[in-house]
């Protein structure tokens, strides 16, 4: 069955949510999810969110704009990566493409620079070891959704933890909140602070 990314609506937090729009947001023939929000400078609202692996081998992060109300999607989504592109995804099967992309977020520098944090696996102790979830940092060139979009060769994390998520916390500390094991039932919430520097963003030990 396809699985594709849907809109929540609720007047409270705590719910309850109902389904926004009348159909899921994506093209319905992709199977999709971790859907997240952007609006550009112009005011443009988009949706960016993964092509799953599962269905095309080789995972994407695609984006399509939305409405102003976000009730409906506008034309057609864009490519704009595959995990192949990034230089440190690699496959969670041997001698297989299956090569994930997972929580795609985006982040604007205090310069302008459009950053995109979002996770896969890769092997860091050769094609033998085991595959470690890890997060990974990638950035437009223009500046736009549009991109092109290259890939920073440091990774953001990389102790089997990933699907983050940015924001500032109540003393205006930038955080990166992420589930770490990557583990089943081990999974909890992680926190890290992030600061930038040259214009990347960097754990602080």
């Amino acid at each position: 069955m396809p699985r594709n990314t849907i809109i929540l609506r609720a007047d409270n937090p705590l719910g309850p949510f109902t389904e926004y729009g009348e159909k899921p947001k994506p093209p319905i023939g992709q199977r999709t999810l971790d859907g997240t929000f952007w609006r550009d400078d112009k005011g443009q609202n988009w949706l960016i969110y993964c092509h799953e692996w599962r269905q095309i081998g080789d995972g994407a992060v695609r984006a399509i704009k939305l409405t102003k109300d976000m009730a409906a999607t506008i034309g057609d989504s864009i490519l704009l990566f595959n995990a192949s592109q990034s230089g440190w995804a690699e496959s969670i099967h041997k001698n297989k493409t299956s090569v994930i992309t997972d929580g795609c977020y985006l982040y604007k520098t205090k310069r302008g620079d459009l950053l995109m944090i979002w996770s896969s696996f890769r092997r860091p102790d050769g094609p033998e070891s085991k595959p470690t979830y890890s997060i990974g940092v990638a950035r437009s060139a223009s500046g736009k959704i549009e991109g092109p979009w290259t890939h920073d060769k440091e990774l953001l994390y990389e102790a089997h933890g990933g699907h983050g998520m940015l924001f500032k916390d109540l003393n205006h500390k930038l955080q990166m909140a992420f589930h770490q094991p990557n583990n089943g039932s081990k999974e909890r919430l992680r926190l890290i602070e992030l600061i930038e520097k040259n214009n990347s963003l960097v754990p602080v030990i």
